[in-house]
């Protein structure tokens, strides 16, 4: 058997499941085959509830199968991993495992050509909360167990059924990356899909969601390419609906915040740094670049004791409100910082973010979006990690300690032209070109996977 296109998967939790049973359908073209492999693998990062039989991976699977059969599409498997040859592979890392006393450690271990635990660092940093978490080492075996078993079942599915491309969810997880690695091993294409920068729509690309480098392509091209004579219009709606508090995608981090509301001024010159939640992107390939520090966490140290030099600048360190999500140790590493010169905002704080930026003589960041919105604001940035508008010209972005040091030694740094950040306001807007509008004539018009899930009201 040949298929044009597989849909390899072992989320089964919304909108992820319905989104592949969606692009089943999309990529069925008749007499070219599409088919679909749900592996029942063992996936700490599958949040379907356990205690509900009707909620549970095995039912919402078949449901979809059933729905897809209705299509025309047939090729509806699921596979369950050779538990055996699983262990028998297991047991070579076992000694280095317990060997292994850090994240960094664990992202080295190797079985052979096997490449599983850059997927499964990156899952288990996602899972503590914390880009530097303790070790379980429980945990961490039971994620390199099911890569193992998710590389072996895709090898063996993909050796049965010989497609000619392959499409999975998001691709970075432990349970998802081995997916990618055996078809760079068999060359075959892979495309991804992720949910939506909104609920009604979905990523698809053959570019990793969690690319910075392919993100940065598309929206320069995205601007150069456009021919809308509103097109400045469109980018600066971005802008002033963030200002204003509005929901952009899934949720604002605004909401809570006091409208106006700041700290008083205490010194001649005022930088403010607003932190960033990197976890996702840390222990992905071609993700985030690192030209000056090897952290976040290094670089707020570096600026905290540079500025404890000076006299008459204030560093106010505004906590991204998303921390109170992450986990205990990082929520104290950041609203526990302090200096000379140094006041923090916490992540549960009420004060504006857009208001303090607006009080701001400079803005620094790592890779917080709040830099190209400060930009767009008229302030000054400076970008000392990474960031999709990094490369727009919107922001100073310098590349050694000595170039930062030589640009905040001087009295006074000028904005950018605010037009500069109009590519990623455009770009964000319209939500990209890899987003598409589910279908509400297929899978998504009524309830057809059951009752409606967390983040589902716009599919079922």
């Amino acid at each position: 058997m040949a298929l044009d296109t597989l849909l390899i998967e072992t989320f089964a939790y919304c909108p992820h499941l319905e989104t592949s049973g969606e692009i089943a359908i999309k990529f069925k073209q008749d007499p070219l085959e599409t088919g679909i492999v749900f592996i029942d693998v063992d996936n700490p990062d599958d949040y379907i509830p356990k205690f509900r039989l009707l909620r549970n991976r095995q039912n919402r699977v078949k449901a979809l199968f059933r729905v897809l059969n209705r299509f025309g599409i047939e090729n509806c498997l699921i596979e369950v991993p050779d538990k055996v040859l699983t262990n028998l592979l297991f047991e070579k890392i076992q000694d280095e495992i317990e060997s292994c006393n850090n994240i960094s450690s664990i992202s080295q271990v190797k079985i052979g050509d096997l490449k599983i635990s850059l997927g499964v660092v990156s899952s288990y940093v996602s899972y503590m909360k914390d880009p530097d978490p303790p070790i379980d080492k429980k945990l961490v075996k039971r994620y390199l167990k099911s890569a193992i078993a998710t590389y072996l079942t895709t090898e063996k599915v993909i050796q049965k059924l010989n497609p000619k491309k392959v499409i999975t969810y998001n691709g970075r997880y432990a349970c998802s990356k081995p997916i990618v690695e055996v078809c760079k091993k068999y060359s075959i294409p892979i495309l991804y899909h992720e949910r939506g920068a909104t609920k009604e729509r979905y990523y698809l690309s053959d570019k990793s969601p969690h690319d910075f480098k392919s993100i940065k392509a598309s929206i320069k091209q995205m601007w150069e390419l456009s021919q809308d004579e509103n097109k400045e219009k469109i980018a600066e709606s971005y802008f002033l609906k963030k200002i204003q508090g509005e929901e952009i995608g899934w949720v604002s981090f605004t909401k809570k915040q006091v409208k106006g509301l700041i700290p008083g001024k205490n010194k001649k010159y005022r930088w403010t740094y607003y932190s960033s939640s990197d976890d996702e992107f840390i222990y992905v390939e071609n993700s985030m670049e690192h030209p000056i520090f090897s952290s976040q966490t290094e670089a707020i140290q570096w600026l905290i004791s540079y500025v404890a030099k000076l006299d008459d600048v204030e560093l106010v360190i505004r906590v991204h409100p998303h921390k109170e999500q992450k986990s205990q140790r990082l929520r104290n590493f950041w609203n526990n910082l302090s200096g000379d010169n140094v006041l923090v905002v916490p992540s549960h704080s009420p004060i504006d973010s857009y208001a303090l930026a607006k009080s701001s003589d400079l803005v620094i960041v790592y890779s917080s979006t709040m830099g190209v919105e400060a930009a767009y604001l008229g302030k000054p940035v400076v970008v000392i990690g990474d960031a999709t508008y990094r490369g727009l010209n919107c922001a100073y972005e310098p590349c050694t300690k000595e170039n930062l040091e030589t640009l905040l030694s001087r009295n006074l740094i000028l904005p950018k032209p605010k037009e500069n950040t109009f590519p990623f306001g455009y770009y964000y807007t319209l939500f990209g070109m890899p987003y598409i509008y589910y279908e509400p004539e297929t899978l998504f018009k009524g309830k057809l996977l059951g009752r409606r899930l967390k983040y589902s009201s716009f599919l079922l």
